[in-house]
């Protein structure tokens, strides 16, 4: 039995697309509704906003952050230290933007479907931070001081 991967393409595109949906607001951003999910069933935060340079910027407009905050505060999740470099990590791994709670991408309108998938991805990755729980992040801030102790007995020898 063999498959027919230009028909099977066709349609995993046509699905695909007909589970995204774009409305224009007043305020001119284009509200992004995707079958994105966290963990507690809410639906990820996606607009789209034209960049005067052209092209777009798709952003959670600070929502992932402020979702976050019902679990933990800001502050934990900001502050050096794991969970600190693992938002980072994400942001950096999907080549996105962090500024004031915001993740973003800019892009040019003809990768906005890459960029899309992306910035959803990422969002979810974020989201998860919020199981990382507080023995975990003590136990790796124990590991971070032994092996700073190590390093700084093996610079003496």
């Amino acid at each position: 039995m063999s498959l027919d991967l230009s028909k099977l393409q066709e349609a995993m595109c046509k699905s695909l697309c007909a589970e995204v949906e774009l409305h224009l607001r007043s305020d001119g951003r284009i509200a992004i509704y995707t079958p994105f999910r966290f963990a507690d069933g809410d639906s990820l935060l996606m607009m789209a906003e034209p960049l005067s340079a052209g092209g777009i910027r798709l952003t959670d407009c600070g929502n992932t952050m402020m979702h976050l905050s019902y679990h933990m505060t800001i502050d934990s999740i900001l502050k050096p230290g794991n969970r600190s470099d693992l938002l980072n990590e994400i942001i950096r791994d999907h080549n996105l933007q962090f500024e004031d709670g915001e993740i973003f991408v800019d892009t040019p309108a003809d990768d906005a479907g890459r960029a899309l998938f992306r910035l959803g991805q990422a969002l979810s990755q974020v989201h998860d931070i919020s199981f990382m729980s507080r023995s975990e992040e003590h136990t790796s801030e124990l590991q971070s001081h032994s092996d700073l102790v190590c390093r700084l007995l093996l610079e003496k020898k």
